[in-house]
């Protein structure tokens, strides 16, 4: 049991006797905290992925409003097409990761070279990454060209060919 004092910016300042429970998904890669008010078996609080979400009052239901995040996670492509041009770029990363766990081993890929650490999903190094430009040398017939190679790559796999057709 651990007894945690509230901060002063919540909506609830009365001291309560908790249970504080840690737990880590190596599956995901996610470390989430847990703080439990046993004796009401509620969630006061929880903490993973940077964000913190507290217990609050039922009246501050209605002061939450829906808002449009668009804008804030999504970039229209104003950057000059030059940048495509671009055959090395170094850039210096913070990163909290979750889903698929990762090691510094595992950031180092062909066209892609990672210096740093990677500790409990923080990734913190500096990711260099150049490829080889592509000029279309001795690139495959488009369409390509129909016979027994592309054959065996076309039929369906399994009974995918099967869906949506009713059974005899």
């Amino acid at each position: 049991m651990h007894t945690e004092r509230p901060r002063k910016t919540g909506t609830c300042r009365q001291r309560v006797r908790g249970l504080v429970l840690e737990e880590v998904n190596h599956g995901l890669g996610i470390k989430y905290t847990l703080w439990l008010d046993a004796a009401r078996d509620r969630v006061l609080k929880t903490a993973f992925l940077n964000r913190v979400i507290y217990l609050a009052k039922a009246s501050v239901k209605k002061e939450i409003r829906r808002a449009s995040m668009d804008n804030s996670l999504f970039l229209k492509p104003t950057f000059p097409s030059k940048m495509f041009r671009l055959s090395y770029m170094k850039v210096k990363a913070v990163i909290t990761t979750a889903g698929e766990p990762v090691s510094a081993e595992s950031l180092n890929v062909p066209g892609q070279r990672f210096t740093g650490t990677v500790t409990d999903g923080l990734i913190d190094g500096c990711f260099e990454i150049s490829h080889p430009r592509y000029d279309g040398k001795n690139a495959p017939a488009f369409p390509p060209i129909s016979g027994p190679i592309l054959a065996r790559s076309l039929p369906a796999a399994g009974k995918a060919d099967r869906v949506g057709r009713p059974r005899h």
